[in-house]
């Protein structure tokens, strides 16, 4: 398109999909190209410093953010400085735990200015700027090595801080809790002398107490690090995803739902942030398991070998059952996935629901696609309650077998007191370990899936960026956007292996289908022997599976169509816009007028050709090329019309974009 000497006719722009949408200089204009010194509409010369912003006749006011005053601000208190003794005990809580209580004896709540101001390694901008670093170091890390990046490793950079502080306090833990035992045995020894000396019992007292005391200290610092590397790695990952979302290219966004973004930033994130809190039992649990059976042997022998057969039993029995969760977490996101997508879409389509009087299919809909998620999250209940029944009476199971094989192998020795209340203890102690380690297991595989999840987002396609040209101010007929020779596409052509992986995708589909319809079957079945329904009900019934069974089979031949790639949305697309210019582009529905715009803006993926802007002209394009198209634009015109301005290019420009 050339408009510098006045306005141009030009052929339309072709269906979307449908082949050549060339834009030649010829008769029959489509799309509108006006120069700023003549209008096709009325003549008239506009000064040299209007700009297309004042041209809008959109009512005053509409879309302009009110700025804030930030002396009006509600501002958190800022972080105390707390001192060593408050960093120890906490104390730092005291003041608003305090006023958290008064607030709910009066029946209030606490507010955001109540709050301590948040760390400044804590905030999300910062974990952001840190976790993109991290990020761009591990991809040329992995791309001069010739592997793939691993997300994990980045995490476990952003995180590491949080993550050594803590498990250097739950090893604290861990010490303390062990020497509790060698305590007890001690004092045992020291009620069976003959003759006590004080000093030595308060003495055993007092390392009673502070192993406790460390236990709680370690353990309650440890949680606190540990929920503090959780919270750095939501806030990344839900910043993350937004800012990804926004750039996912035309293929990459067919391929990720609003279902699946709204689990990613969601679900995912949160689920990450709770496996935090069994971080450490992934180390702690196998050390501290480790640490009581050599306990045991200074206590029981070699009765503590066959203790470890029994455990040993029980681990093969949690291995079985960890797969088993792993198994059904995966197919509970998959169909969590569906559920919010067609919760998504009921939301948006709320209007035409109610319109049509479709609520009872929509529900019906909504109804299936959670029974079919609640299927996976009941068994999942039901599995950890018994990896929970397995893990507890593991410990029983320990005691009898250690004991009974003791006493048979050294029936002369007996059990003296000390053995038998280290034992006990020990025994005890065991629980925890056995307890931890599946859910630790459980918390490692949520969070590999997630960061899978997670990585195939990042490393999708981002948009094609729009070259900028050289920015010298830009003179009246300088080129401010082209296209040349342009080519675009909104679905890519499949490749072989991405159509291998869909045929995988439909038989797993097809096969969940049959279950389905089996089930179903089963369930009319019962249903129709307990019912005495008449002919006529019958007949109906009958009637609708009909229905149900042609309508499946009209879907299972739409499924078998041989895949058929549509071809280009737009091609031989060349488009030149000088600065000064207005440029009006009109079609039919479905012709590619928003497809074009989105050539323009850099969201279509581009096959061929070149696409061109000014930085000027990106940022303009970014903030108020675009009104959506609502009654906005009649209101719009209306408010002119009623004020008597002629309908010259302000008009226009302000009821046509």
């Amino acid at each position: 398109m050339d408009g510098r000497n006045g306005p141009s006719v030009h052929a339309p722009v072709g269906p979307a999909g449908s082949g050549d949408a060339s834009l030649p200089s010829s008769a029959g204009s489509r799309a509108l190209l006006v120069g700023s010194e003549r209008h096709p509409i009325k003549t008239m010369e506009l000064s040299k410093s209007a700009s297309h912003e004042s041209l809008c006749s959109l009512p005053e006011g509409l879309g302009k953010r009110t700025a804030v005053d930030s002396s009006q601000m509600v501002v958190a208190h800022p972080t105390p400085d707390v001192g060593a003794v408050g960093s120890v005990f906490f104390t730092w809580m005291d003041n608003i735990i305090q006023l958290g209580f008064k607030r709910n004896k009066d029946g209030e709540n606490l507010e955001h200015q109540d709050l301590w101001e948040l760390q400044q390694d804590l905030r999300a901008e910062q974990v952001v700027q840190h976790f993109e670093l991290y990020w761009a170091e591990e991809q040329a890390a992995a791309m001069t090595a010739g592997k793939k990046a691993n997300l994990s490793n980045v995490f476990w950079k952003l995180t590491k801080p949080w993550i050594l502080a803590s498990a250097g306090f739950e090893l604290l833990r861990l010490v303390a809790q062990y020497t509790a035992p060698m305590v007890i045995r001690q004092i045992i020894y020291y009620i069976q002398k003959p003759e006590q000396n004080r000093n030595e019992g308060i003495l055993l007292i007092i390392l009673l107490l502070l192993s406790s005391a460390f236990v709680a200290l370690g353990k309650s610092h440890a949680f606190h690090k540990a929920l503090s590397a959780g919270l750095v790695t939501k806030a990344a990952c839900n910043s993350l995803v937004y800012r990804k979302v926004l750039k996912l290219s035309p293929s990459a966004r067919q391929k990720y739902s609003s279902g699946n973004i709204v689990n990613l930033m969601a679900t995912d994130s949160e689920r990450m942030f709770q496996s935090f809190m069994s971080v450490n039992a992934l180390w702690a649990a196998p050390l501290g398991l480790i640490v009581s059976l050599a306990m045991m042997y200074s206590s029981v022998k070699n009765a503590t070998w066959f203790c470890l057969i029994a455990l040993f039993a029980v681990f093969f029995m949690l291995a079985f059952i960890f797969m088993r969760i792993s198994t059904l977490e995966r197919l509970r996101l998959e169909a969590s996935d569906v559920r919010v997508k067609v919760l998504n879409e009921m939301m948006q389509g709320i209007k035409v629901i109610k319109l049509m009087g479709w609520e009872q299919p929509i529900q019906q809909t909504c109804d299936k696609s959670r029974e079919s998620e609640l299927i996976h999250v009941r068994g999942i209940a039901i599995t950890k309650a018994l990896m929970i029944a397995v893990v507890l009476g593991s410990s029983v199971l320990a005691a009898v077998v250690t004991f009974s094989v003791y006493v048979a192998l050294y029936p002369n020795e007996g059990m003296s007191p000390e053995n038998i209340f280290v034992a006990a203890i020990l025994i005890n102690m065991l629980r925890f370990p056995l307890m931890q380690i599946p859910e630790a297991l459980s918390a490692y595989a949520r969070i590999k899936e997630s960061f899978r999840r997670m990585q195939e987002l990042l490393e999708s396609e981002d948009i094609q960026p729009v070259s900028l040209l050289e920015d010298h101010g830009g003179q009246k007929g300088d080129t401010v956007m082209s296209i040349t020779n342009g080519k675009f596409v909104w679905e890519l052509e499949k490749t072989p292996e991405q159509l291998v992986e869909e045929d995988k995708k439909k038989e797993v589909e097809k096969k969940k289908k049959q279950v389905e319809k089996k089930k179903k079957e089963r369930e009319d079945a019962k249903k129709k022997k307990q019912s005495k329904a008449d002919d006529a009900s019958a007949s109906n019934t009958d009637a609708s599976k009909s229905a149900e069974l042609a309508e499946m089979a009209g879907e299972m031949e739409e499924e078998d169509k041989p895949y058929v790639w549509s071809g280009p949305t737009l091609q031989n697309i060349n488009l030149d816009i000088k600065k000064g210019e207005l440029v009006m582009v009109t079609g039919r529905v479905g012709s590619g007028k928003s497809s074009l715009l989105n050539a323009l803006l850099g969201e279509i993926n581009k096959l061929e050709g070149q696409v061109r802007a000014r930085a000027h002209a990106c940022e303009r394009a970014c903030s108020s090329i675009y009104v959506c198209q609502t009654c906005l634009c009649c209101d719009a015109l209306q408010r002119r019309t009623s004020r008597t301005l002629p309908h010259t290019e302000a008009g226009v420009r302000g009821t046509c974009v």
